[in-house]
């Protein structure tokens, strides 16, 4: 979509300060090579999960985080610093999403994007409209997407909440999409999308 409005040839005087792409992804390559469609980028993969549940369960220093374990399984072992991807496994991105939102300038960066939609710097802008449109595009087959649209989908609501009204729309992929892509992973990625629909 990105790539598509930023061919119109009056992109730049009329859709660009109205429209903001920004991109969520466990995996630095797939950022990487996204980065020129998107406004803003966001790796959630970029910290020592193992080592951070350790701390957030009161193992360490800290004391227990009370929201982390009411989602987190006790014993359950994260992938050591990856930022190839979740491994489809979807508490893995939901994780990424609570430590960037709670620890990083997620919500910081997430709140710049939405004020600049509302500048009235720009021309071409409906006057009287405080109504903001996000759309949530994501995979519900794999671990990114399944995992961590409604940790984004209840902040995006609430950030817009503080610039006008919010309206989000969901686009959801189901696995099916990927049956002659996966190969033996046929029934993880199904049991993604049920438990990510379960959830929603």
């Amino acid at each position: 979509v990105s790539r598509h409005m930023r061919r119109r040839p009056d992109f730049e005087e009329k859709y660009r300060h109205l429209t903001k792409f920004a991109m969520v992804d466990t995996n630095v390559n797939d950022l990487e090579n996204l980065r020129d469609d998107a406004d803003d980028t966001f790796l959630i993969s970029d910290f020592e999960k193992a080592e951070y549940a350790h701390l957030a369960t009161g193992k360490g220093f800290l004391e227990e985080d009370d929201f982390f374990t009411q989602w987190v399984p006790r014993g359950y072992k994260f992938r050591a610093g990856d930022t190839a991807g979740a491994g489809q496994i979807r508490i893995e991105s939901r994780l990424g999403c609570y430590y960037q939102i709670k620890h990083r300038d997620f919500v910081k960066k997430f709140r710049d994007l939405l004020q600049k939609l509302k500048s009235h710097e720009h021309g071409h802008r409906r006057l009287g409209s405080s109504q903001i449109r996000i759309v949530v595009c994501y995979s519900i087959a794999g671990g990114t997407g399944s995992g961590a649209h409604l940790p984004m989908s209840y902040l995006l609501r609430e950030l817009a909440a503080e610039v006008g009204k919010g309206f989000l729309i969901g686009v959801a992929v189901l696995p099916s999409v990927f049956d002659s892509k996966v190969g033996r992973n046929k029934d993880g990625i199904y049991a993604n999308g049920y438990a990510a629909l379960k959830e929603t």
